[in-house]
């Protein structure tokens, strides 16, 4: 299985954020203060060019589990990359301003153009799902462990009567015997 390359790193932003021209790395401070303020998490860098915000465990239904961010963006070369939680065809961007949308993405030229408050919207919307998607999922997950413990102790209550049933024929049989 290949190695998931999107995973937290020591690096500190500030380096990520010295790599870039004076505008975008403008653009980036602005976004991590805004991200900061909505999550009160601190900006990580994930793989080499993504800033995540917050991180959960995710459990795939075949057992396999990554951690990941709940809401980050990447500065790239024709754009700020977005990545949201939120459905970018259930909401409204029609405020924003000039941009484009993908699979839980949404993609911006620089923030002048835009709408800082309707961003500041969409990101907080995005931020919220998250969250409640995590404790959604942290619910099915406790809801299937107790339903696994619960079939494990009725397992072992059938064992041990299975056991004790057939001790109790054993010394029934033996004691006809006996007589």
């Amino acid at each position: 299985m290949a190695e998931l390359k999107t995973i937290p790193q020591d690096t500190p932003v500030t380096d990520y954020l010295n790599g870039l021209s004076l505008e975008k790395k403008m653009d980036a401070q602005k976004l991590i203060a805004m991200i900061e303020k909505i999550t009160h998490e601190n900006a990580v860098m994930w793989g080499t060019s993504i800033i995540g915000f917050g991180q959960k465990r995710f459990k795939y239904a075949s057992g396999r589990e990554i951690d990941y961010f709940l809401l980050g963006f990447s500065i790239r070369k024709q754009a700020i990359t977005l990545y949201l939680t939120i459905s970018t065809n259930q909401h409204d961007f029609t405020h924003l301003g000039p941009h484009t949308k993908g699979v839980g993405c949404l993609y911006i030229k620089k923030l002048a153009d835009i709408n800082l408050n309707e961003l500041h919207r969409i990101l907080e919307a995005s931020w919220i799902e998250a969250k409640k998607a995590w404790s959604h999922a942290r619910f099915v997950n406790a809801k299937q462990r107790f339903h696994g413990f619960i079939q494990n102790e009725r397992q072992s209550i059938i064992n041990v009567i299975s056991v004790k049933l057939s001790l109790w024929i054993q010394k029934n049989t033996l004691r006809k015997r006996l007589n």
